[in-house]
């Protein structure tokens, strides 16, 4: 795992593809702009886990019939 610091406004680039983008700080939170192409699926990790195995007590209540990355990720 690459670990990084980044501050409010900067960036990252994934693969010239991605960018992430740190929006906002506060306290324990971190909001993230992503911008990527639209082939390129933004899913949250709990989402996935979530789709994975539903008894994830972290994750949503999500169905698996109901996600369009379900396939991608199963």
């Amino acid at each position: 795992m690459l670990m990084l610091i980044r501050g409010k406004g900067e960036r990252i680039r994934i693969d010239n593809r991605v960018v992430v983008q740190v929006l906002e700080i506060r306290d324990d939170r971190v909001r993230l702009g992503i911008e990527c192409p639209v082939d390129v699926p933004v899913v949250r990790d709990e989402l996935c886990r979530r789709l994975r195995d539903p008894q994830d007590s972290d994750a949503p209540d999500t169905k698996a019939d109901e996600s369009p990355y379900f396939s991608e990720f199963a």
